[in-house]
């Protein structure tokens, strides 16, 4: 993140950085990477879909492995936020994976020093709430008013600055809803954001329904350079 950032100071470049502050200075990984390593590193043949009690075979190999993983994360997407919760643990058992085995500091959050050191940068530090839930799953008002008003309340201590964005945790359209927008509204972020590829026309757009363009691993240099001078080419 720091080197990046780095690259973006000397070419002069502005970006917002979203961090889930409840994972910041700490060694835990997010829900769904510690759902996808102990998949890969289970020695189970079968995983049960909670709480609808299917069976899922997992393969032998890394490659069926991997292609398994979107399942179960929708599946966990779907379920209320206290289901989610609940069968992360129960797979995290069931699959019987030590949690020592993923140690990789590689793979640890930031530091609220590194966070400081991106805002000193001149970057932007947006909230991605506090734990990483599916927003429009969380039922409870006191839990939904924690992940957005604690996580930028976190961030400004530290950095010293207005937080005034937030990306809704998995972006799609039913990860937040129109209580979930409201209260977005009401915890003080002028700006939310989807993952939803769309074009922002500025006499239409929602500024808590902004949508993004994805520049995930497979994007090639071609198709980045395509998306940045025809945008609404590639909005769905």
């Amino acid at each position: 993140g720091l080197t990046g950032a780095t690259q973006l100071e000397f070419n002069g470049v502005p970006a917002t950085f979203f961090v889930s502050s409840g994972y910041i200075g700490t060694h835990e990984h997010f829900w769904f990477e510690q759902v996808v390593f102990d998949l890969l590193n289970t020695a189970c043949t079968s995983i049960t879909l909670h709480p609808s009690n299917a069976t899922h075979p997992i393969g032998a190999d890394e490659a069926s492995r991997r292609d398994l993983a979107p399942t179960l994360l929708r599946h966990l997407k779907q379920l209320s936020n206290e289901d989610r919760l609940s069968t992360v643990a129960r797979w995290h058992e069931e699959l019987g994976v030590p949690t020592a085995l993923n140690t990789d500091p590689l793979h640890h959050p930031m530091s609220w020093l590194q966070v400081r050191a991106l805002a000193d940068a001149g970057m932007e530090i947006g909230s991605h709430t506090v734990s990483h839930p599916v927003l429009a799953r969380v039922a409870n008002a006191a839990q939904l008013e924690h992940e957005l008003v604690d996580s930028r309340s976190s961030i400004e201590k530290v950095t010293g600055r207005d937080v005034v964005s937030i990306t809704y945790p998995t972006g799609k359209s039913t990860s937040y809803d129109d209580l979930v927008v409201a209260a977005v509204k009401r915890a003080g972020y002028q700006i939310a954001l989807a993952y939803q590829a769309t074009a922002n026309r500025p006499k239409q757009w929602d500024l808590h329904k902004l949508g993004r363009m994805a520049v995930e691993r497979y994007v090639t240099r071609d198709r980045f350079v395509a998306q940045m001078a025809a945008p609404s080419w590639f909005a769905y």
